[in-house]
Protein backbone atom coordinates (compact mmCIF):
# COMPACT_ATOMS: atom_id res chain seq x y z
CA UNK A 1 0.00 0.00 0.00
CA UNK A 2 0.96 3.50 -0.69
CA UNK A 3 0.35 6.34 1.64
CA UNK A 4 -0.60 9.19 -0.32
CA UNK A 5 -3.58 11.54 -0.35
CA UNK A 6 -6.80 10.55 -1.78
CA UNK A 7 -7.12 11.65 -5.78
CA UNK A 8 -9.47 14.87 -5.50
CA UNK A 9 -10.76 13.79 -8.76
CA UNK A 10 -12.27 10.90 -7.49
CA UNK A 11 -13.36 12.52 -4.56
CA UNK A 12 -14.24 16.06 -3.80
CA UNK A 13 -11.18 18.05 -1.84
CA UNK A 14 -14.79 19.24 0.32
CA UNK A 15 -15.15 15.27 1.33
CA UNK A 16 -13.95 13.03 3.90
CA UNK A 17 -11.90 13.28 6.92
CA UNK A 18 -9.97 17.00 7.36
CA UNK A 19 -6.39 14.80 7.81
CA UNK A 20 -3.78 17.45 6.29
CA UNK A 21 -3.54 17.35 2.62
CA UNK A 22 -6.27 14.48 2.80
CA UNK A 23 -3.62 11.58 3.95
CA UNK A 24 -4.00 8.56 5.49
CA UNK A 25 -5.16 9.32 9.00
CA UNK A 26 -3.54 6.39 11.13
CA UNK A 27 -3.52 5.56 15.46
CA UNK A 28 -0.35 2.91 14.24
CA UNK A 29 2.68 4.07 11.95
CA UNK A 30 3.32 1.58 9.09
CA UNK A 31 7.03 0.44 7.51
CA UNK A 32 8.15 2.42 4.89
CA UNK A 33 7.16 6.28 5.68
CA UNK A 34 9.33 9.47 4.54
CA UNK A 35 7.30 11.47 6.89
CA UNK A 36 4.27 11.87 9.64
CA UNK A 37 2.18 14.80 10.55
CA UNK A 38 1.40 14.90 14.30
CA UNK A 39 -0.81 17.90 15.80
CA UNK A 40 1.15 19.48 19.31
CA UNK A 41 -2.59 21.41 19.96
CA UNK A 42 -0.72 23.26 23.42
CA UNK A 43 -1.00 26.90 23.84
CA UNK A 44 -0.58 27.08 27.55
CA UNK A 45 2.50 28.85 26.99
CA UNK A 46 1.43 31.83 25.96
CA UNK A 47 2.16 35.36 27.02
CA UNK A 48 -0.95 37.34 24.94
CA UNK A 49 -3.81 36.22 23.20
CA UNK A 50 -4.49 32.37 23.20
CA UNK A 51 -6.04 30.35 21.19
CA UNK A 52 -3.72 28.17 19.15
CA UNK A 53 -4.20 24.94 20.54
CA UNK A 54 -7.37 25.14 17.69
CA UNK A 55 -4.06 25.44 14.79
CA UNK A 56 -3.98 21.99 14.13
CA UNK A 57 -7.21 21.43 13.33
CA UNK A 58 -7.29 25.06 11.46
CA UNK A 59 -3.83 23.87 9.29
CA UNK A 60 -6.00 20.80 8.25
CA UNK A 61 -8.76 21.98 7.04
CA UNK A 62 -6.83 24.61 4.76
CA UNK A 63 -4.24 22.00 3.51
CA UNK A 64 -6.89 20.14 1.36
CA UNK A 65 -6.34 22.51 -1.22
CA UNK A 66 -2.50 21.48 -1.68
CA UNK A 67 -2.32 19.38 -4.48
CA UNK A 68 0.75 17.02 -5.60
CA UNK A 69 2.53 18.52 -7.89
CA UNK A 70 4.70 21.43 -6.80
CA UNK A 71 5.46 23.19 -9.66
CA UNK A 72 8.08 25.80 -8.76
CA UNK A 73 10.46 23.00 -7.77
CA UNK A 74 9.21 20.76 -10.44
CA UNK A 75 8.28 17.23 -8.49
CA UNK A 76 5.78 15.39 -7.87
CA UNK A 77 5.40 15.01 -4.09
CA UNK A 78 3.81 11.65 -3.83
CA UNK A 79 5.15 9.74 -6.26
CA UNK A 80 8.73 10.84 -3.86
CA UNK A 81 7.63 10.59 -0.27
CA UNK A 82 5.04 8.28 1.88
CA UNK A 83 3.35 10.00 4.71
CA UNK A 84 0.36 9.58 6.84
CA UNK A 85 -1.73 11.99 9.00
CA UNK A 86 -0.43 10.47 12.70
CA UNK A 87 -3.24 12.46 14.71
CA UNK A 88 -2.77 15.24 17.54
CA UNK A 89 -0.32 14.36 20.90
CA UNK A 90 -2.60 13.95 23.93
CA UNK A 91 -2.70 17.39 25.49
CA UNK A 92 -3.76 18.11 29.69
CA UNK A 93 -4.98 21.23 29.30
CA UNK A 94 -2.98 23.30 31.77
CA UNK A 95 -0.09 20.93 32.82
CA UNK A 96 3.10 21.57 30.60
CA UNK A 97 5.34 19.54 31.07
CA UNK A 98 3.22 16.40 30.95
CA UNK A 99 2.14 17.98 27.39
CA UNK A 100 5.64 18.04 26.73
CA UNK A 101 6.34 14.24 28.23
CA UNK A 102 3.33 13.11 26.06
CA UNK A 103 4.65 15.68 22.81
CA UNK A 104 8.29 14.04 23.00
CA UNK A 105 6.03 10.11 23.24
CA UNK A 106 4.48 11.33 20.09
CA UNK A 107 7.21 12.26 18.32
CA UNK A 108 9.59 9.36 19.50
CA UNK A 109 7.02 7.37 17.38
CA UNK A 110 7.88 8.84 14.59
CA UNK A 111 11.66 8.90 14.33
CA UNK A 112 11.34 5.33 15.63
CA UNK A 113 9.85 4.82 12.40
CA UNK A 114 12.62 6.59 10.24
CA UNK A 115 10.15 8.91 9.39
CA UNK A 116 10.52 13.39 9.82
CA UNK A 117 7.84 14.45 11.59
CA UNK A 118 5.72 17.94 10.35
CA UNK A 119 4.27 19.08 13.50
CA UNK A 120 1.09 21.46 13.31
CA UNK A 121 1.11 24.43 16.60
CA UNK A 122 0.42 24.93 19.04
CA UNK A 123 2.28 27.63 20.67
CA UNK A 124 6.39 28.14 20.10
CA UNK A 125 7.07 26.13 23.87
CA UNK A 126 6.10 22.55 21.38
CA UNK A 127 9.76 23.07 19.67
CA UNK A 128 11.61 22.32 23.30
CA UNK A 129 9.98 18.67 23.32
CA UNK A 130 10.32 18.52 19.57
CA UNK A 131 13.93 19.14 19.82
CA UNK A 132 14.07 16.78 22.61
CA UNK A 133 13.15 13.89 20.49
CA UNK A 134 15.30 14.70 17.18
CA UNK A 135 18.35 15.25 19.30
CA UNK A 136 17.54 11.15 20.38
CA UNK A 137 17.43 10.24 17.06
CA UNK A 138 20.09 12.46 15.37
CA UNK A 139 21.83 13.86 18.33
CA UNK A 140 22.62 18.07 18.57
CA UNK A 141 21.19 19.55 14.93
CA UNK A 142 21.24 22.70 12.98
CA UNK A 143 18.43 24.67 13.73
CA UNK A 144 16.51 27.50 11.38
CA UNK A 145 14.51 29.63 13.23
CA UNK A 146 11.73 31.79 11.45
CA UNK A 147 10.31 34.07 14.05
CA UNK A 148 9.79 38.03 14.81
CA UNK A 149 11.04 37.16 18.20
CA UNK A 150 14.55 35.69 19.81
CA UNK A 151 12.29 33.44 22.30
CA UNK A 152 15.89 33.03 24.31
CA UNK A 153 14.89 34.00 27.78
CA UNK A 154 16.31 31.75 30.31
CA UNK A 155 12.74 32.19 32.50
CA UNK A 156 9.08 33.43 32.12
CA UNK A 157 7.23 34.94 35.06
CA UNK A 158 9.79 32.56 37.57
CA UNK A 159 8.66 29.30 35.27
CA UNK A 160 10.93 27.30 32.80
CA UNK A 161 8.89 26.74 29.98
CA UNK A 162 7.15 29.23 28.11
CA UNK A 163 6.84 29.96 24.56
CA UNK A 164 9.62 32.69 24.93
CA UNK A 165 11.96 30.33 26.60
CA UNK A 166 12.65 27.56 24.04
CA UNK A 167 15.58 28.44 22.71
CA UNK A 168 17.70 29.10 25.60
CA UNK A 169 16.76 25.76 27.06
CA UNK A 170 17.39 23.95 23.50
CA UNK A 171 21.24 25.42 23.97
CA UNK A 172 21.39 24.60 27.53
CA UNK A 173 20.16 21.18 26.97
CA UNK A 174 22.59 19.88 24.39
CA UNK A 175 19.66 19.79 21.63
CA UNK A 176 20.94 22.24 18.90
CA UNK A 177 24.69 23.06 17.62
CA UNK A 178 24.80 27.08 18.25
CA UNK A 179 27.22 26.92 15.94
CA UNK A 180 24.84 26.04 13.07
CA UNK A 181 22.34 27.76 14.24
CA UNK A 182 20.23 31.00 12.83
CA UNK A 183 17.08 32.78 13.98
CA UNK A 184 15.96 35.21 10.83
CA UNK A 185 13.06 37.84 10.81
CA UNK A 186 13.42 39.51 14.34
CA UNK A 187 12.25 42.26 14.46
CA UNK A 188 9.48 45.39 16.48
CA UNK A 189 9.23 46.21 19.88
CA UNK A 190 11.24 43.96 22.23
CA UNK A 191 13.41 43.64 25.53
CA UNK A 192 16.90 45.50 25.06
CA UNK A 193 18.61 41.78 26.00
CA UNK A 194 16.93 40.29 23.70
CA UNK A 195 19.38 40.07 20.56
CA UNK A 196 22.32 39.76 23.25
CA UNK A 197 21.09 36.83 24.66
CA UNK A 198 21.42 34.92 21.29
CA UNK A 199 24.32 36.02 20.80
CA UNK A 200 25.81 35.27 24.54
CA UNK A 201 24.28 31.77 23.23
CA UNK A 202 26.47 31.22 20.14
CA UNK A 203 23.66 32.07 17.32
CA UNK A 204 23.44 33.90 14.44
CA UNK A 205 20.62 36.52 14.08
CA UNK A 206 19.67 38.89 10.99
CA UNK A 207 16.76 40.90 11.89
CA UNK A 208 14.25 41.36 8.96
CA UNK A 209 15.71 45.38 8.47
CA UNK A 210 18.93 43.47 8.32
CA UNK A 211 17.26 41.07 5.59
CA UNK A 212 15.78 44.21 3.36
CA UNK A 213 19.14 45.47 3.26
CA UNK A 214 20.98 42.62 2.18
CA UNK A 215 18.16 40.84 0.49
CA UNK A 216 16.87 37.52 0.47
CA UNK A 217 19.14 35.92 -2.10
CA UNK A 218 21.89 37.21 0.55
CA UNK A 219 20.07 35.55 3.57
CA UNK A 220 19.20 32.67 1.81
CA UNK A 221 22.73 32.49 1.52
CA UNK A 222 23.76 32.71 4.83
CA UNK A 223 21.21 30.24 6.57
CA UNK A 224 22.44 27.88 4.04
CA UNK A 225 26.32 28.62 5.44
CA UNK A 226 25.42 28.29 8.80
CA UNK A 227 23.56 25.34 8.54
CA UNK A 228 26.54 23.54 6.17
CA UNK A 229 26.04 19.88 6.15
CA UNK A 230 24.53 19.28 9.70
CA UNK A 231 21.11 17.45 10.20
CA UNK A 232 18.60 20.55 10.18
CA UNK A 233 15.25 21.64 12.51
CA UNK A 234 13.88 23.98 11.04
CA UNK A 235 11.11 26.09 13.28
CA UNK A 236 8.84 28.47 11.73
CA UNK A 237 6.97 31.10 13.67
CA UNK A 238 3.66 31.93 11.47
CA UNK A 239 4.68 35.93 12.61
CA UNK A 240 7.87 35.75 10.60
CA UNK A 241 5.29 37.24 8.19
CA UNK A 242 3.41 40.26 8.12
CA UNK A 243 0.26 40.74 9.80
CA UNK A 244 -1.49 41.86 6.64
CA UNK A 245 -0.42 38.40 4.94
CA UNK A 246 -0.90 36.78 8.59
CA UNK A 247 -3.25 37.77 11.28
CA UNK A 248 -4.11 35.05 12.73
CA UNK A 249 -1.24 34.50 15.71
CA UNK A 250 -1.09 35.60 19.18
CA UNK A 251 1.67 38.92 19.22
CA UNK A 252 1.72 39.92 15.74
CA UNK A 253 4.68 42.75 14.87
CA UNK A 254 4.26 44.86 11.74
CA UNK A 255 6.98 44.81 9.49
CA UNK A 256 7.37 41.36 8.32
CA UNK A 257 7.32 39.48 4.93
CA UNK A 258 4.84 39.19 2.69
CA UNK A 259 3.98 35.60 1.90
CA UNK A 260 5.59 35.14 -1.58
CA UNK A 261 9.01 36.49 0.12
CA UNK A 262 8.33 34.02 2.46
CA UNK A 263 7.77 31.61 0.25
CA UNK A 264 10.51 32.07 -1.90
CA UNK A 265 12.70 32.25 1.13
CA UNK A 266 12.22 28.97 2.71
CA UNK A 267 13.27 27.16 -0.75
CA UNK A 268 16.43 27.80 -0.12
CA UNK A 269 15.95 25.12 2.13
CA UNK A 270 15.83 22.69 -0.03
CA UNK A 271 19.43 20.78 -0.55
CA UNK A 272 18.82 20.65 3.16
CA UNK A 273 18.86 17.14 5.28
CA UNK A 274 16.05 18.06 7.03
CA UNK A 275 15.13 15.95 10.25
CA UNK A 276 12.16 17.94 11.71
CA UNK A 277 9.74 20.84 10.93
CA UNK A 278 7.11 22.49 12.75
CA UNK A 279 5.17 25.38 12.51
CA UNK A 280 3.74 27.57 15.39
CA UNK A 281 1.37 30.04 16.69
CA UNK A 282 -1.57 30.15 14.15
CA UNK A 283 -4.45 31.16 16.11
CA UNK A 284 -7.57 31.15 13.97
CA UNK A 285 -9.99 33.15 16.03
CA UNK A 286 -7.51 35.97 15.15
CA UNK A 287 -8.27 35.25 11.33
CA UNK A 288 -12.09 34.82 10.14
CA UNK A 289 -10.68 34.87 6.54
CA UNK A 290 -8.54 31.77 7.23
CA UNK A 291 -5.81 32.98 5.24
CA UNK A 292 -3.17 32.42 8.13
CA UNK A 293 -4.41 28.67 7.88
CA UNK A 294 -3.85 28.48 4.50
CA UNK A 295 -0.41 30.02 4.40
CA UNK A 296 0.74 27.72 7.10
CA UNK A 297 -0.41 24.81 5.18
CA UNK A 298 1.11 26.14 2.12
CA UNK A 299 4.41 26.79 4.26
CA UNK A 300 4.20 23.35 5.45
CA UNK A 301 3.40 21.90 2.16
CA UNK A 302 6.78 23.61 0.46
CA UNK A 303 8.39 21.94 2.93
CA UNK A 304 7.37 18.43 1.78
CA UNK A 305 8.33 20.07 -1.63
CA UNK A 306 11.64 20.43 -0.49
CA UNK A 307 11.86 16.70 1.01
CA UNK A 308 10.45 15.16 -1.83
CA UNK A 309 13.27 17.72 -4.41
CA UNK A 310 16.16 16.77 -2.67
CA UNK A 311 15.51 12.73 -2.89
CA UNK A 312 14.45 13.19 -6.17
CA UNK A 313 18.13 14.79 -6.75
CA UNK A 314 19.93 12.56 -4.32
CA UNK A 315 20.76 15.18 -2.01
CA UNK A 316 22.74 17.32 -3.96
CA UNK A 317 22.02 21.40 -4.64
Amino acid sequence: MRYEPYDSKKLPRYEGLRSFMRLPFVEELPAGLDFAVVGIPLDGASTFESGQRMGPVAIRSASVNCRGYHPELDVELFPCLQGVDFGDAPMLPGYIEECYTNTEAKVDAVYAANAVPLCLGGDHAITLPLLRSAAKKHGPLALVHFDAHYDNNSQYFGKKYNHATWVYHAVKEGLIRSEHTIQVGMRGSCFITDRRQSQELGIETITAEEMREMGLSEVARRIQARVGSQKVFCSFDIDFVDPASAPGTGTIEPGGFNSTETLRLIRCMKSMNLVGVDLVEVLPSMDPSHITANLAAYILYDFLGMMAWRKQNGGDG
